[in-house]
């Protein structure tokens, strides 16, 4: 009687300490958060650096939900391994299918909440796929960390509790639910400072980024900055020189990359935050990067680049066609600013990282040409660094995305992957065909290749750096321009190097 008491009671035990090893195991689950970058691997990950966003986020979550666990991994199959209770999923355009697939697979594999938050899903609402539980709209510190609490409260997600919380898109019965907007940060300075360490695609070395602001007081109708920011706002000169302190003294960072939009927007905290660093005995023991915007670009804004020590910036020239500038609401800018800048920029010896457009719906060959020829004198008289180009790309929540939802290029239920080959499934020129245009751009990146062929550091996106695929673009292109009448700039350097090749 005793013996079968004894075990009895040694089931009832054994089976009372799994069930607290269970419940212990679903609360370690509970409070598990994982986040992820949506990123196409077969096209390299396209920063630099850490997804910083994703490190905002987890800062917040540390600071005001003590007992839960953030993880950050690079791939599906480490963040899924990781057993969270809970996954959000950060993605642009370019990579929102590969966040719908991502939210398949956890699906299939933990079948726990997934999260979507980012750019695209705060400019197009409207696309949220059933995937995804809930989405997160605009800058998402306070509203995850809000998210993430009715979440443990209430033992998963509850309807009526994210009813409570702005800044959330859900559906509900096969229709959307979004709560009301969450107002933005309005000082970034009490903000947890971001994790770095554990951000995705983070790598120690001597270069680092930071952030100092958010938005752009600009309004270019192709940029999606200023419409997800709301309103441009920046972190104090104290805080940014305090963050380089720390990344110089702490971490031995010797490269800083400012990821602002514009750093110059301020003049009185670019000001302010030169003399925190001659104070903290900083200045010139680090080097910078930024970007610039031409018409704010004048000999005292050089002035004080150099002073902080600015070695090269990124400027969006986009055009030096004064129609095509005005088309972009590039506000204050001219053909004329654009030369002016890099100009002055050269002359202070900052190294220029310019950015074009081409392709606008009202692009004509000739506007195409005058930015064309302006790139190749600008070459040879050593004035640009290492520029990049795109054709027009129309962004949710840009007046070029309403103007190409009118024409039927994209839509709410599009296919995103049409991001990853925007040429041939997104070209919105209707002035120059797609093939005259590619034509165009083969006959100018060949002879920016010609130019440069004995400085292949400043060549950019702009060099064909393969010989082969060279010879090529020559051998096609000999002909063409051997038949031109009226010879343009560059055509001798493809002729010449024809010639030298026997293909006359």
């Amino acid at each position: 009687m005793n013996k079968a008491r004894d075990s009895i009671t040694s089931n009832i035990n054994r089976l009372m300490s799994r069930f607290r090893g269970d419940l212990f195991k679903q609360a370690k689950s509970k409070s598990t958060v994982g986040l992820i970058l949506a990123t196409r691997f077969d096209k390299g990950y396209s920063h630099s650096f850490g997804p910083l966003g994703l490190g905002y986020l987890a800062a917040s979550v540390r600071k005001e939900l003590k007992n839960v666990n953030i993880v950050m991994k690079e791939s599906l199959d480490e963040i899924i391994a990781a057993k969270p209770g809970l996954i959000g999923i950060s993605a642009q355009s370019e990579n929102y299918s590969i966040a719908v697939n991502y939210a398949k697979t956890i699906k299939s594999a933990l079948n726990i909440p997934v999260v979507i938050g980012g750019i695209h899903i705060s400019m197009l609402p409207e696309s949220l796929d059933d995937n995804f539980d809930v989405a997160v709209i605009g800058e998402g510190e306070s509203t995850f960390v809000e998210l993430i609490q009715s979440y443990i409260d209430n033992n998963g997600l509850n309807i009526d509790s994210l009813m409570n919380i702005p800044g959330l898109l859900f559906k509900m019965d096969g229709v959307l639910h979004m709560t009301p907007s969450k107002e933005v940060v309005k000082n970034l300075d009490l903000l947890p400072r971001p994790i770095y360490e554990e951000l995705p695609f983070y790598r120690k070395s001597t270069v680092a980024c930071i952030v100092t602001s958010r938005g752009c007081p600009y309004h270019c109708t192709f940029c999606i900055s200023e419409k997800f920011s709301k309103r441009y706002r920046h972190l104090s000169a104290e805080v940014v020189s305090n963050d380089i302190e720390e990344l110089v003294t702490r971490n031995g960072i010797k490269h800083i990359v400012f990821y602002d939009d514009l750093l110059i927007a301020d003049k009185k905290r670019l000001l302010s935050l030169i003399v925190n660093l001659r104070e903290k005995n900083i200045l010139g023991k680090v080097s910078f990067s930024c970007a610039v915007r031409a018409n704010l670009v004048n000999n005292e804004i050089c002035h004080l680049l150099k002073e902080l020590n600015v070695i090269d910036l990124g400027m969006g020239i986009e055009s030096f066609s004064d129609k095509i500038l005005r088309y972009y609401n590039k506000t204050g800018v001219t053909g004329e600013i654009n030369q002016r800048a890099l100009d002055l920029l050269h002359n202070a010896g900052i190294t220029v990282n310019p950015s074009f457009i081409f392709a606008a719906p009202i692009e004509t060959k000739e506007d195409m040409l005058i930015t064309l020829r302006k790139i190749y004198s600008n070459f040879r008289d050593g004035k640009l660094g290492s520029p990049t180009w795109a054709t027009l790309i129309p962004y949710p929540g840009t007046k070029i995305w309403d103007y190409a939802v009118e024409r039927g290029t994209v839509s709410n239920d599009m296919d995103w992957n049409n991001y990853g080959a925007t040429q041939s499934t997104m070209y919105l020129c209707e002035e120059v065909s797609l093939s005259e245009f590619n034509q165009l751009m083969d006959e100018w990146v060949t002879k920016f290749t010609l130019l440069l062929k004995n400085y292949p550091d400043k060549g950019g996106h702009f060099v064909v750096r393969n010989e082969a695929e060279l010879y090529e673009k020559i051998k096609y292109l000999f002909p063409i321009l051997n038949k031109r009448g009226t010879k343009e700039l560059g055509d001798d350097l493809i002729l010449q190097e024809g010639k030298r090749n026997n293909l006359s």
